[in-house]
């Protein structure tokens, strides 16, 4: 998938933008880079 986040700037991106997001809250990590952990 090219939908891989190991990058910080996917975090700005509101859950409208990726629906991705949507389906899996901010608080799981699952949109987080580990560094940012």
């Amino acid at each position: 998938m090219a939908h891989v986040h190991m990058i910080p700037a996917c975090e700005s991106l509101a859950p409208e933008t990726h629906p991705v997001h949507s389906t899996k809250p901010r608080s799981d990590g699952y949109d987080r880079a580990p560094t940012k952990r």
